[in-house]
């Protein structure tokens, strides 16, 4: 059975979902709204589904 639970980014996928440098990912990190990150075997990671709740409530919205 293969695991399906909620996954773990590092700073180069928030990079990704954000479509910015690693640099900006790890400044938008230390924001006070961003989520909080976990330590896991040494390294750094947040939950993407915080991290995509964080991107989605910083949203413009369109002008038609």
């Amino acid at each position: 059975m293969r695991y399906t639970g909620p996954k773990f980014v590092c700073c180069k996928q928030i990079a990704d979902m954000c479509n910015v440098s690693v640099v900006s990912a790890r400044r938008y990190s230390k924001l006070p709204d961003f989520p909080q990150p976990f330590e896991i075997g040494g390294s750094v990671k947040w939950l993407g589904e915080e991290v995509w709740a964080w991107i989605m409530s910083r949203r413009r919205v369109r002008k038609a």
